[in-house]
């Protein structure tokens, strides 16, 4: 679910 590559986007989309 978490990607290095993704890193940002991801964190963004597990804040609230």
């Amino acid at each position: 679910m978490f990607s290095v590559k993704a890193t940002k986007p991801t964190f963004r989309s597990y804040l609230p």
